[in-house]
């Protein structure tokens, strides 16, 4: 499942002017604070102080980056989904007659208020401290091999959604 060698994604590491176009041309670009300058820095997606720093930002920030972006993306789509299933079915429970389910203000906070917690998870989550991912590479394997973010962890989050919708639609109403 890893990135076939015909389509690699690149990290290109660089520490002066002359690493510029290098940097700018790969898909990940790091800069290294050295002796020639800052041009290398300014052109890099992430800077560096020292080589040996390269490490834990691989192992420890790229693989949190990959979990919590992985999250916010299938959160994105469940927080969604379920309030569209909920929608749709109070069409059939009213007629159709376009009598909204919500309040307006409440549809127009549903995507600020139920951002805040996948922000919070987005800044805050860490699934492993960071002395474990360097301790033991092979955990940053879940990103290149798409562990959190496939077709089969989108189904179950959006199977998850549309449950959740059909739970919180038909309780209230039955009772």
């Amino acid at each position: 499942k890893t990135k076939s060698p015909g389509n690699p994604i690149t990290l290109a590491i660089g520490d002066g002017a002359n690493d510029v176009n290098m940097i700018q041309t790969a898909h990940v670009g790091v800069g290294i604070c050295g002796q020639e300058g800052v041009q290398a820095v300014n052109a890099s997606d992430y800077a560096i102080s020292q080589f040996r720093f390269l490490k834990r930002l691989v192992l420890v920030h790229g693989r949190n980056n990959y979990k919590r972006i992985s999250k916010v993306i299938l959160y994105s789509f469940y927080k969604n989904i379920s309030l569209v299933i909920m929608l749709f079915l109070f069409n059939f429970f009213n007629g159709q007659s376009g009598t909204t389910l919500f309040e307006s203000f409440v549809m127009a906070g549903w995507n600020f208020f139920l951002a805040l917690p996948i922000i919070a998870a987005g800044i805050f989550d860490e699934d492993v401290p960071g002395n474990v991912a360097m301790r033991f590479p092979q955990l940053y394997m879940t990103g290149p091999e798409n562990a959190d973010l496939n077709v089969h962890c989108f189904v179950l989050w959006i199977g998850n959604a549309v449950y959740h919708a059909c739970i919180s639609f038909i309780l209230p109403i039955w009772f």
